[in-house]
């Protein structure tokens, strides 16, 4: 029997989706396969039998899933344009593995009679996409812990990047930061300052600090500042709130002025004792030397008055 076009056209597609290394499906419109590749035969493992016997869609797809598919699948015969979709299929064995299912109606004489597709394996994906929200949610917590600013800022002062870290001492949210630049956020001298500290990191290539302090919510809030080159055209600018440090200084500072005011104060009164002990001292030594000159007088007298009985 000579082969009619439509057949040689179906030979080719099944030749073509045996060698590919993903299942290429086909279904009736009751869902019932009417050709899976060997890829999918083996990755399912039905035999071509068992899918020649009936094999339904759903049937390749957990229980959790089966009222879903249908109601694509029901969506896509009805005429709706062909879409994708991620189960979690099922092999015969029981094992369990994520896909993304694309599908389209297969029309013939004006008519769907069906629908064609394919499937991937969406393990490997799935578990990249797992690791990476472990990670986010690793560094999200890390920036939980952490009470530092970190931006990304270029050399003309644009904001490209702002971390969720500590937003209570971003003076705006950051939505409000994002793309704008320094001169529209601090006074033009502020912003020159910071400006001239980014150019000079990007500059010199290397890390830099600077100790500033912004006004948040009425309060001067103190930060150390350091911006290590990221690009050729930006910093990454961490800083850390040093309030804390700088009220304790500032402490320290009003403390040790007034111990100099005490140590000051008591020289001054140990200076002035010395000269009430030194006059008196003076004026001791000074009675002590007049006492002995009355003494030798008085001597003196007894001598003469000695003498002048005695004649």
């Amino acid at each position: 029997m000579k082969k009619t076009e439509n057949q040689d056209t179906l030979d080719e597609f099944e030749m073509l989706a045996n060698m590919l290394p993903q299942i290429v499906f086909e279904t009736n419109i009751e869902g019932y396969f009417t050709f899976v590749n060997e890829y999918g035969i083996n990755t399912f493992g039905y035999s071509k039998e068992q899918v020649a016997q009936g094999l339904n869609i759903s049937d390749v797809l957990t229980p959790e899933d089966k009222e879903r598919v249908k109601q694509n699948f029901d969506s896509i015969i009805s005429g709706e344009e062909g879409n994708n979709h991620q189960y979690d299929a099922l092999t015969k064995d029981g094992e369990r593995f994520p896909v993304l299912i694309y599908s389209k109606a297969i029309h013939e004489s004006g008519q769907t009679v069906g629908l064609r597709g394919f499937v991937v394996d969406y393990s490997e994906q799935a578990l990249i996409k797992k690791e990476l929200m472990e990670r986010e949610e690793k560094l999200r917590a890390l920036f939980n812990t952490m009470d530092e600013i970190i931006l990304e800022i270029d050399k003309d002062g644009y904001y490209l990047y702002i971390a969720p870290t500590s937003p209570e001492l971003l003076v705006k949210p950051s939505n409000k930061l994002l793309g704008k630049r320094l001169d529209e956020v601090f006074p033009p001298d502020e912003a020159e300052k910071f400006l001239t500290f980014i150019r000079k990191s990007l500059n010199e290539n290397k890390t830099i600090s600077m100790e500033y302090s912004v006004k948040l919510e009425n309060r001067d809030v103190w930060f150390l500042g350091k911006a290590t080159p990221k690009t050729a055209n930006s910093v990454l600018f961490v800083a850390h709130d040093i309030t804390k440090q700088k009220d304790t200084e500032a402490a320290l500072i009003k403390h040790r002025e007034h111990l100099e005011d005490i140590v000051t104060k008591r020289t001054q009164k140990l200076e002035e004792q010395k000269l009430d002990l030194e006059n008196m001292n003076r004026l001791f030594v000074g009675r002590e030397f007049r006492i002995k000159e009355l003494r030798d007088e008085v001597k003196k007298l007894k001598e003469n008055n000695k003498i002048g009985g005695s004649s």
